[in-house]
């Protein structure tokens, strides 16, 4: 899927919830949810602002929060908090059936690790809903990276 198609399916998404709730597609909001297009990986909004800023565009914290809140109900982005860091912002990608992902958060720097398993796709394809229809899902496994085991590793044995 190309860069083009991906960005108006999110805007087309965006305009289609505007539209039902009688809410205006502004060009703030247009600009936005091109910006959440091109972002790969997790994003927090004062992140999304600053983007904005460095290409020209002027939008307060406000305005993005606001912009965030309506892409979340339009099933744009995804909103996640991992344990107690800050909020962070993905953008939703529509997987083919056979593709699957999942991540690995460290409970201790935050760092988000992003992981393809088919496998675990197959065992949800194969998993009966009932009248529920799922869309995408993500899977977040919690642990400790290989960075911050051996820093809590090295200060346990000069500990000692």
């Amino acid at each position: 899927m190309s860069d083009t198609a991906t960005i108006s399916q999110a805007e087309e998404s965006l305009g289609l919830y505007l539209a039902q709730h009688r809410m205006r597609f502004t060009p703030e909001r247009r600009e936005l949810v091109r910006m959440v297009d091109r972002q790969e990986g997790h994003f927090t909004p004062a992140e999304l602002m600053q983007q904005m800023e460095q290409e020209g565009h002027r939008v307060s914290l406000a305005t993005v929060y606001n912009a965030l809140s309506l892409m979340l109900k339009a099933s744009v982005v995804k909103r996640h908090q991992f344990s107690s860091s800050q909020v962070t912002y993905e953008k939703v990608v529509r997987h083919s059936p056979g593709s699957g992902r999942f991540q690995l958060v460290c409970n201790f720097c935050g760092r988000i690790r992003e992981i393809k398993d088919t496998h675990v796709a197959r065992l949800l394809r194969r998993q009966d809903f009932g009248s529920f229809h799922p869309a995408c899902y993500t899977l977040h496994v919690y642990g400790i990276c290989n960075s911050c085991y051996r820093k809590q590793r090295k200060n346990k044995n000069q500990n000692v």
